[in-house]
């Protein structure tokens, strides 16, 4: 049992001697990049790393999430001869893990992901089609179906602008 306990506080200092070396030479080799001349130590650009690699997780998370969401909308076949609208979601990058929401008459209706499209079959009359992403709707477009045909929209995100900048843009009429 002498020999267990030795061998054991040997092993156990030896782990605890390692560990503390592999935790402070690496931080000392980080601390002295971000020295400034003056011997201050520049907390900013660490935080911003830590922060930045902190958040790889969530991207990779919300890219498997639409992915997933996307395989889940309904692949219901366009049928053109009957009233509706079909909304197609632009294939850019720009605002791509963003779902956008249709809404007709400030009602969801459905959400359409990146490069996919819905149709949403309506009665005939008047109705305001906006989008919605991110918690900001774009501008209500006017719409008239009256004929047993569909109306075909695009939507995205404007590219150079903000996020928040949305666009609808009818295709057929």
């Amino acid at each position: 049992m002498r020999k267990f306990v030795l061998i054991y506080v040997i092993l156990a200092a030896a782990f605890a001697i390692i560990t503390t070396i592999l935790q402070i030479e690496p931080a000392l080799t980080v601390i002295s990049w971000v020295m400034e001349s003056d011997g201050r130590f520049m907390v900013v650009l660490p935080l911003a790393i830590l922060f930045i690699a902190a958040l790889i997780p969530m991207f990779i998370i919300v890219a498997i999430f639409n992915i997933i969401n996307a395989k889940k909308q309904d692949t219901q076949p366009e049928l053109l001869d009957q009233t509706s609208i079909i909304v197609r979601r632009d294939k850019s990058l720009y605002g791509g893990v963003f779902a956008m929401d249709i809404l007709i008459d400030q009602k969801k209706m459905a959400t359409v992901t990146l490069g996919k499209s819905r149709q949403i079959l309506l009665p005939m009359g008047e109705y305001d089609l906006s989008i919605k992403a991110m918690g900001k709707a774009c501008e209500p477009v006017k719409i008239s179906l009256n004929e047993n045909k569909a109306l075909e929209f695009q939507v995205g995100f404007k590219l150079g602008g903000t996020m928040q900048s949305i666009y609808i843009e009818q295709i057929t009429g």
